[in-house]
């Protein structure tokens, strides 16, 4: 005979299972898919959330509570990371647009990650390496612009005599 025979409750091992795709979801998703894969691991963290409150009246299902709180909290925190990383890289891609139009095209969506910027490129075949090279380019010119910065900026070296 089991244990839980007779009991009702939630299936703690159910949520669980959801808790965790769903901190899967939002480390993998989130950066590829912005927004939307930060609704699917919201959506997965809920649940398993949901699930673990109501095996908790039965003394079970604290797991899920906590797998599905952690997956809200990654939800959130990395789709917000996730947009504005973009949005600073293409802020800083302005500032060079003439030299890289495309990676400045390519970002005007940023709430939809990676797969944004896929669906905003133009659809010959050399505008993938294109993008790539540009991200090369812009790359470079910041290199440049921030040892120029960390130079002007250095402090100069005083001698003190005793």
């Amino acid at each position: 005979m089991s244990n839980y025979e007779g009991k009702q409750g939630g299936h703690p091992v159910l949520g669980i299972v959801l808790g965790i795709l769903g901190i899967l979801a939002a480390i993998f998703l989130c950066i590829f898919t912005g927004i939307i894969g930060g609704a699917i691991a919201g959506i997965l963290g809920l649940a398993a959330f949901l699930i673990g409150l109501s095996a908790r009246k039965y003394g079970k299902g604290f797991g899920a509570i906590i797998a599905g709180a952690l997956a809200l909290i990654l939800a959130v925190v990395l789709t917000i990371g996730s947009i504005n990383t973009f949005k600073q890289i293409r802020d800083e891609a302005s500032k060079y647009a003439e030299q890289a139009p495309l990676v400045v095209k390519s970002l005007d969506n940023p709430y939809l990650g990676i797969v944004g910027m896929i669906i905003n490129l133009p659809k010959d075949e050399g505008s993938a390496q294109e993008l790539v090279d540009q991200f090369h380019l812009v790359e470079e010119e910041m290199k440049k612009a921030n040892n120029t910065t960390a130079a002007t900026e250095a402090p100069a070296e005083t001698k003190t005599e005793n």
